[in-house]
């Protein structure tokens, strides 16, 4: 009897490299942003706290525009993983 595959064994090694690096470069370029500029980061907080309404606005704004962006991506992603889904019922 085999094992029961798991769905990160279909997807390409490229794909699972370029994933694990954009993660890697985000959290990379913040910690460097941060570190090279924290009392710019500690006074943008700041303004951020004392200006809240200010804040939710543009948070709203970027909410609407990540909603659609995730709208957008899970469609895409479900529509590109419709191979792999079905070699995965292939092998059951």
């Amino acid at each position: 009897m085999e094992a029961r595959v798991r769905c990160r064994s279909y997807k390409a090694g490229w794909r699972r490299s370029a994933t694990r690096l954009t993660w890697f470069g985000a959290v990379t370029e913040g910690a460097y942003l941060v570190g090279q500029h924290p009392d710019v980061s500690w006074r943008t907080a700041q303004d951020l706290w004392e200006n809240q309404e200010q804040a939710l606005a543009a948070l709203e704004t970027g909410g609407i525009g990540a909603a659609s962006a995730a709208a957008v991506g899970g469609l895409a992603c479900g529509l590109l993983n419709r191979e792999r889904r079905e070699l995965m019922r292939a092998d059951q």
